[in-house]
């Protein structure tokens, strides 16, 4: 998962380019995890392999001191703005896509790692955020995504899966679902 995850910053780089400051640099970290949790889909873990141990939990991003949902975000100078830190609230997004749960008195249905992987590669390389992104961009280019995959039928979405999406990041605190 480390080095998927490192792999997936020079994704970034070369598609979006997301600024590594604030929640910009938090969307950069949560996509690096996002990737690197699918090149390792055993567990919820972020560098579990590491002589420390993970340093993330994508399923439960409080367990290891991140904020899970818009009202926890985190304000700091350190870390460029809280980027490893506040990558969990768009981390609890993606674990949500990807597994399927309740949280914050939502249900999310399960999208599986296929889809999940799908919506999150195609916002980079179609470009759908600036590099400058802020979480609720990233919502909102999400929701297009998703939209336009189900659109046009591509890899399985279907317009429940766009309400999933959605969903799934009023969970978080961003939008309505």
């Amino acid at each position: 998962d480390v080095a998927g995850h490192e792999f997936a910053h020079g994704v970034v780089r070369y598609t979006v380019d997301l600024v590594y400051q604030n929640q910009s640099g938090a969307l950069n970290e949560s996509f690096a995890d996002i990737f690197g949790y699918a090149v390792d889909p055993d567990d919820w873990f972020m560098g579990e392999g590491l002589p420390g141990g993970a340093l993330r939990d994508l399923s439960n991003p409080p367990d290891r001191g991140q904020p899970d949902h818009m009202s926890n975000y985190i304000n700091t100078s350190g870390d460029y703005g809280g980027v490893h830190t506040n990558s969990g609230i768009h981390n609890k997004v993606a674990y949500l896509l990807f597994q399927g749960d309740g949280f914050q008195g939502f249900t999310i249905r399960r999208l599986g790692i296929e889809k999940t992987q799908r919506l999150f590669y195609n916002m980079l390389e179609n470009r759908r955020m600036t590099n400058n992104a802020q979480f609720i961009d990233a919502r909102n280019a999400a929701i297009a995504e998703a939209a336009s995959l189900a659109g046009r039928r591509s890899y399985g979405f279907t317009s429940n899966d766009v309400c999933q999406v959605q969903n799934a990041y009023a969970a978080v605190g961003l939008g309505v679902a």
